[in-house]
């Protein structure tokens, strides 16, 4: 019975994407608004928690304000400014952990802008490599 719903779900998204092209189904946000996962945890909100219980592990070291990163606007829409301190580079990637986008960054400057225009709409991870081998993480939404 579910496999006959869901190939009716997909059998239905593809006839309303041929009349509207390049529509994005996201289905975790779909299942979660209606409540599916209550009696359970939903698969973002795992990898949320994995995403939490790895940053809380580095949060043992002291960290000054400048090893702070801050990434904005978050939501985004067409670019996002990096701001730290020795940063070398920026990878986004999906919540299934395909790499979306990869960016060189200037370490002299504290300031980087990244363009986001070929990036979907939709909710991603983001990783900042510095100098020195540290790396921060943190969740971008582009809208």
């Amino acid at each position: 019975m579910v496999q006959t719903i869901s190939y009716a779900v997909f059998r239905a998204r593809v006839l309303h994407g041929m009349k509207h092209f390049g529509i994005h189904y996201d289905d975790l946000e779909i299942c979660n608004g209606q409540g599916v996962y209550k009696g359970g945890i939903s698969k973002l909100q795992e990898q949320l928690n994995q995403l939490n219980n790895k940053t809380n592990t580095n949060s043992e070291i002291k960290r000054t304000k400048e090893d702070e990163v801050i990434v904005y606007p978050n939501p985004a829409t067409n670019y996002v400014t990096i701001s730290c301190k020795n940063a070398k580079q920026v990878i986004i990637s999906d919540l299934l952990g395909h790499k979306i986008s990869d960016n060189k960054l200037d370490s002299k400057v504290l300031e980087n802008k990244i363009q986001l225009n070929n990036i979907s709409p939709g909710v991603y991870f983001y990783k900042v490599f510095k100098l020195y081998n540290s790396v921060y993480t943190g969740k971008l939404i582009i809208e």
